[in-house]
C-alpha cells in the first residue's frame, strides 16, 4: 500500500480528512492588505482579481469604441468589487428590468 494519492483515494493515509477553507457568512468587502490571514488573502484575490478583469474589459471595449464608453453595472456586482475597480462603473439596479420593460411598450404599440 502506497501512501501517495491515487485513483481510489484522493488523500493519503495519514490524512484523516480533506483541507477546507473557513466559511464566512460576512458580507464580502476588502479587508486591510494584511496578508497574515488565508482568509484575508482568498478575500483580497477574489475582490482585486475580478476588479482586474473588469478593468482589462473595459481598457479593451475603450480601445474598440472609443473613451468616452460608460460602464453600468446590475444585478449583484458587489460595491467592494466595483470600487476597487480603476475604472468608473456605474451602478443601474433595474438596468435589465427597465430595458425590457422599454421593449414591451414598443412592441405594444406597433
Amino acid at each position: 500500500m502506497s501512501s501517495c494519492p491515487g485513483r481510489s483515494s484522493p488523500f493519503p493515509r495519514w490524512c484523516k480528512k480533506p483541507p477546507s477553507c473557513p466559511r464566512s457568512t460576512s458580507p464580502l468587502q476588502l479587508p486591510p492588505r494584511s496578508w497574515a490571514r488565508t482568509s484575508a488573502c482568498l478575500q483580497n484575490g477574489f475582490v482585486l482579481g475580478t476588479a482586474g478583469l473588469l478593468d482589462g474589459l473595459a481598457e479593451r471595449f475603450q480601445a474598440e469604441l472609443g473613451p468616452d464608453i460608460r460602464f453600468y453595472a446590475t444585478g449583484n456586482l458587489p460595491r467592494t468589487i466595483r470600487e476597487a475597480c480603476r475604472t468608473p462603473i456605474e451602478y443601474r439596479e433595474y438596468l435589465i428590468t427597465d430595458g425590457l420593460y422599454r421593449i414591451w411598450q414598443k412592441n405594444r404599440k406597433g
